[in-house]
């Protein structure tokens, strides 16, 4: 048997980048890396934000209060694995934890993990449970709430997990040894089970086994968790509140992240909804509030200019983009998506999201100064053809049908992109319905499969860092109800997807990247548009608080 300390060398860090919003259904899920025993090839740690640390403290940590954060949009679920939303993730992760979390590096980490082994032959897992950990009702945590959890995991959209049960578990996958001990049997070495069940998108949060028997293509009607907050209220459209759990075991790591020992310093978080982007500065501004979350960018130099505000930033950040419906003509047909590359004025629409210091133009499908850069295909991003477009969009066979182009009212991140694109949309020849609606109604209206185009964006540590995480290129059922109406279903990137997880050197990661990306900008399965990099002011009485993928607020403690 494998030891642990061997088995997170043979790991590496090809874990998931970061997502923030990406949309829940048609939206991001992280995904693993090569298979074991062979080194992850091509990923290396998520570049360290560059953030605006919190004031130093005259005193240690101070125990109360109540934080108060603006959510970035309305909050549709706290069920991570029903809802991939940003919003859902960043809330959800004060609720549970999962056997696995991240640390600084975005490597997973042991926690409610006490101990794990590999096989020599690389195709058994076995686990153990630390003892005496409790859900917030009290009852005992073991592997009879763990195994469902995971199986819940494993049959949602999410596609580390789905990517394991299709291409490398055994069925059954799990097997119970006691109430602390089971195992994952798998038909092929999978290496990366550690970083899948720790993926704070699409990860495993282990829930108690009565609300794991939800299916996971709804949302569980309650929820309980056990993490160092619990839910104490909500307040649809207006708030949610979660309160310290008194019982709360802290586990973990000191100073690694989600992997850290979770100290609840605060008496309670607050997830306030206000809508209006202004609002929300203006309330932060005067202190009736304490974080804006992912604020509008608009507001970058104001903040950064106020004495009271500092303001953590997060890089390499994500990608914009524009998830495509193939299931609906004309994008049935990849002219008619071509046409997009080739009519959009990409820089036009970046240069809506707000101050030029946070956001800059990309080819490269995994982001510019990464590991994985490479501008193969680049001669057709950001074209602004118009008559090539309309050009392209004839031999799709285009004839004025209306489409429809979900953008959200409320999202600071996202509006700006729908407002930009539909008038170009309608330059290069398409009839275009842009319904108002709120980010969580996009959501609910997005599982009508009726849309054309769903604006969006992806995250480095999500579907944007290598193509292990892109969960909407590989193909499916769509008559399955997990089945994501924005991928393209095209066998091809499969294979091409297959073959990155199976490379053993960075030259033949590179070697499947480049083929991957010359064949997107060909086939165009979505339209990724620039990179933007998100911001999170916060009032300088906030004490601990910085952003390495998404803010989380344990071991955050006030000031004043």
């Amino acid at each position: 048997m494998m030891k642990i300390s061997v088995v997170l060398i043979l790991l590496g860090v090809a874990v998931l980048a970061l997502v923030a919003c990406s949309a829940d259904e048609p939206e991001p899920a992280p995904a693993p890396a090569p298979a074991a025993p062979a080194p992850a090839p091509t990923a290396a740690p998520a570049p360290a934000p560059t953030t605006a640390p919190a004031p130093a403290p005259d005193a240690g940590p101070k125990t109360g209060g109540q934080l108060r954060v603006t959510s970035q949009a309305s909050i549709p679920s706290l069920d991570g694995v029903f809802s991939g939303a940003y919003v859902t993730a960043a809330l959800a992760v004060h609720l549970t934890h999962r056997l696995f979390e991240w640390n600084n590096d975005l490597e997973a980490k042991p926690m409610l993990v006490k101990s794990f082994d590999l096989s020599s032959d690389g195709l058994s897992w076995s686990f153990e449970l630390r003892d005496g950990l409790t859900f917030h009702d009290g009852s005992a945590l073991d592997t009879d709430d763990v195994i469902p959890s995971l199986e819940r995991q494993m049959s949602n959209f999410h596609f580390a997990p789905k990517l394991l049960k299709s291409e490398f578990a055994a069925d059954p996958a799990f097997e119970k040894v006691d109430s602390y001990n089971f195992k994952l049997n798998l038909r092929e070495p999978f290496g990366q089970v550690p970083t899948t069940f720790a993926a704070p998108w699409g990860g495993g949060p282990i829930i108690p086994s009565e609300m794991a028997a939800t299916v996971a293509q709804e949302a569980t009607p309650q929820f309980l968790g056990s993490g160092p907050y619990k839910f104490k209220q909500w307040d649809q459209g207006d708030k949610i509140i979660l309160e310290r759990f008194p019982d709360y075991k802290a586990i973990g790591t000191p100073g690694s992240y989600l992997a850290d020992v979770h100290n609840a310093y605060l008496d309670e978080v607050v997830w306030l909804e206000i809508p209006d982007e202004e609002t929300k500065m203006a309330g932060l501004e005067s202190g009736q509030w304490d974080i804006v979350d992912g604020a509008s960018l608009d507001f970058y130099q104001r903040a950064k200019n106020n004495d009271d505000i500092y303001v953590p930033i997060y890089k390499p950040g994500h990608r914009s983009g524009i998830n495509i419906n193939h299931n609906v003509h004309p994008f049935d047909k990849k002219e008619a998506r071509q046409a997009l590359y080739a009519g959009l004025d990409i820089a036009a629409i970046m240069a809506a999201m707000g101050d030029p210091e946070l956001w800059n133009m990309c080819a490269a499908l995994y982001h510019c100064n990464t590991p994985l850069e490479t501008f193969v295909g680049e001669d057709v991003y950001n074209e602004v053809d118009i008559e090539k477009a309309k050009r392209l969009l004839k031999e799709a066979g285009y004839n004025g049908e209306p489409i429809q182009l979900f953008n959200p009212t409320d999202y600071a991140t996202i509006t700006p992109i729908g407002l930009a694109l539909k008038p170009m949309l309608e330059e290069i020849g398409f009839v275009v319905d842009m319904p108002a609606q709120d980010w969580a109604t996009m959501i609910a209206n997005s599982k009508k499969r009726e849309y054309a185009l769903f604006t969006t964006w992806n995250a480095h540590w999500s579907e944007s860092g290598d193509p292990i995480r892109m969960a909407f290129l590989w193909p499916g059922d769509p008559e399955d109800p997990s089945y994501r109406i924005d991928r393209p279903n095209d066998e091809n990137y499969k294979r091409m997807i297959i073959e990155y997880a199976k490379a053993t050197t960075h030259e033949e990661a590179m070697a499947r990247v480049e083929e991957i990306q010359e064949y997107w900008y060909e086939n165009v399965p979505l339209i990724y548009l620039g990179e933007w990099f998100s911001i999170f002011p916060a009032r300088n009485y906030v004490k601990n608080f910085d952003v390495k993928a998404f803010p989380i607020y344990t071991n955050v403690w006030l000031d004043k």
